[in-house]
């Protein structure tokens, strides 16, 4: 872990603090795209042969989540757009006159949201896979075996099968 902390800190990330630790504190969203949108939290291991990204994704569909691998396979960026469920938009968004409901307390975040991942190794985005199951995104990306520049590769989502 401590040489992937390393080669987080020569690429000029901060590597701690925060409350995140390691490869978390890593994938600050900094682009004009993300202005507004709610941040990802993320889980990042890898092991000798791939990096695992698990992002807790809860009430997200498949359609709304678009994942792209950029740069030289060292970038990866998870957006989308958590949608508020029909009742909450039909019950809770005001009080008007007469009506009878409001919110009592309101702690989930819905619209878009967006994260870039800086990842300390290059990856090889066409064998990139992800899957959304249980509220759980979890991407696997293989490491890249021979160096070759990238150019925002698409990464398709697909239900898990539990």
């Amino acid at each position: 872990m401590s040489s992937f902390i390393e080669k987080l800190k020569k690429r000029g990330v901060n590597a701690g603090g925060g409350g995140q630790e390691g490869a978390g504190a890593a994938a600050g969203a900094s682009s004009p795209q993300d202005a507004g949108a709610i941040a990802v939290d993320v889980d990042i291991q890898q092991s000798m042969v791939d990096v695992v990204i698990i992002a807790p994704l809860s009430g997200v569909d498949l359609a709304d989540v678009q994942i792209t691998v950029e740069g030289e396979g060292d970038v990866v960026i998870v957006q989308g757009e958590r949608k508020k469920p029909d009742i909450l938009t039909a019950k809770g968004d005001s009080m008007k006159a007469g009506e009878t409901t409001m919110f009592i307390s309101h702690e989930n975040a819905w619209g878009p949201f967006y994260r870039r991942i800086v990842l300390p190794v290059e990856i090889e985005p066409s064998l990139a896979r992800a899957t959304l199951g249980r509220g759980l995104l979890t991407l696997t990306l293989p490491l890249k075996k021979a160096a070759h520049k990238g150019t925002g590769t698409p990464v398709s989502v697909t239900e898990a099968s539990m």
